[in-house]
């Protein structure tokens, strides 16, 4: 009897297996089951009884196979690339035998309790200039000022490095180029990534490589005329010219390119995907070669604003709002081409905000962060109706200046919410779960 067999013959588990606090079968016969289950299966297996856990976590392997399984059916779609990304960029998908998806699994689980645990709060650093954008890599948090300054906080020494100074910075992304193995030196210890690219408002944009330290200037035709927007290893370059645009795609695999006779403006990169938008506010959704996606979003009407900011969860939701100081504008929600607008009595005026491992984050101007956590998109249909345990409202008393910019940290194995205001840079850390 082939092993294909033997697995469509096995009993199905019960299905309140879950329910019991005790499960008494041998050893062997468990570890026989737990063989032949499936990723969705094995999960829940983890939650009968801290012996089965136990048993699951220290016997199987913790690599490609089972724990891959695991992820794919327990970390929802949208997110399973971001996360994965986050935690191992430079391995990403294509060295993802090299992954350990017990640890991915594990801390994803333990962001699912985010809202429940204790926080700690703490002030990491204060800034001679106004914060325009932080991002984390590693070991490490980098702070891009409207001066030009581009700093980087190390959470392993807790101190403030001046890395460049050059011109006022717009905003700022992380980028993938090379695979670990490739380097063997790097000017910034555990860091994760491989280059910082920069938007400046002086006509340029900036390659900064951790690595080395060498800056790479970007030259632009224009101010808001080309663009640079990226994805852990896929980046994509829009240069606007006579009324048309020249879009290319670079990835670690190969480069694509392709002209379009109109003006279209990036909106998104993720997984593959580009998304963008025309003079007349049209969406057009494709993949990497620019080959056209069929997409809800496809052709769909999509407003745009000097100081309209959206945060962009995969390309099947967007939310928007205007990022203007004093000043209260409505919150707008579209999840796979349907829409919904919470007024301004519901949310103080949202500023920044981040969206990871099922929870939204909204930073606003009243030293406040509002929490949602998002079993599903359309669950961002009801933020205003969302049970009390499933939302939060952090309050930063030592924050007297609008938050700007949020992003999540796991450095030293700590998990860790990192808030900027204008002036000042904050750490959200919470205690973890144990035995998920």
């Amino acid at each position: 009897m082939d092993e294909k067999t033997e697995v469509e013959s096995l009993p199905e588990l019960p299905s309140d297996v879950c329910q019991e606090k005790e499960f008494n079968l041998p050893i062997e016969m468990i570890s026989y089951i737990l063989d032949f289950v499936d990723g969705k299966t094995l999960a829940k297996c983890r939650q009968v009884c801290k012996d089965w856990r136990t048993l699951i976590d220290s016997t199987l392997p913790s690599g490609w196979n089972r724990w891959f399984e695991v992820c794919i059916n327990e970390i929802p779609e949208e997110q399973i690339y971001d996360f994965i990304g986050h935690h191992m960029p430079k391995y990403w998908m294509d060295s993802a035998k090299r992954l350990d998806y017990l640890y991915i699994f594990q801390r994803w689980t333990q962001w699912q309790h985010f809202l429940k645990r204790t926080k700690y709060v703490k002030h990491l650093a204060t800034m001679s200039a106004d914060i325009v954008s932080i991002k984390t890599s590693g070991e490490w948090l980098f702070i891009g000022m409207r001066n030009g300054q581009l700093n980087a906080y190390s959470f392993a020494k807790e101190k403030v490095f001046t890395l460049m100074v050059l011109g006022p910075i717009q905003s700022m992304y992380l980028r993938c180029t090379t695979e670990p193995d490739f380097i063997s030196f790097s000017a910034l210890e555990n860091v994760g990534h491989d280059e910082l690219v920069l938007d400046m408002s002086v006509r340029m944009a900036v390659r900064f490589n951790l690595h080395t330290n060498v800056v790479t200037l970007l030259n632009k035709l224009r101010p808001q005329y080309v663009q640079y927007i990226a994805f852990e290893d896929h980046e994509v370059t829009a240069d606007f010219t006579n009324f048309t645009s020249k879009f290319t795609s670079t990835f670690m695999d190969g480069t694509a390119s392709k002209e379009y006779p109109a003006i279209y403006h990036l909106l998104t990169v993720w997984n593959g995907y580009i998304m963008m938008k025309d003079d007349a506010d049209k969406v057009l959704v494709v993949d990497k070669y620019f080959n056209e996606v069929k997409h809800p979003f496809s052709k769909m009407h999509l407003p745009g604003g000097e100081l309209l900011m959206r945060i962009f969860i995969g390309i099947d939701a967007i939310i928007s709002f205007t990022y203007a100081l004093n000043s209260h504008h409505p919150l707008e929600v579209n999840v796979l081409g349907e829409e919904k607008n919470y007024s301004c009595d519901i949310f103080p005026n949202v500023c920044c905000g981040f969206y990871y491992a099922n929870h939204l984050f909204l930073g606003t101007d009243i030293s406040l962060i509002a929490v949602f956590y998002i079993k599903q998109l359309k669950d961002l249909f009801h933020l205003d109706k969302m049970e009390p345990h499933r939302k939060q409202t952090i309050y930063l008393p030592e924050i007297r200046d609008p938050i700007v910019s949020i992003d999540i940290s796991e450095a030293k194995e700590k998990m860790s919410i990192i808030v900027a205001s204008l002036y000042d840079i904050f750490e959200i850390s919470f205690s973890p779960c144990q035995n998920v």
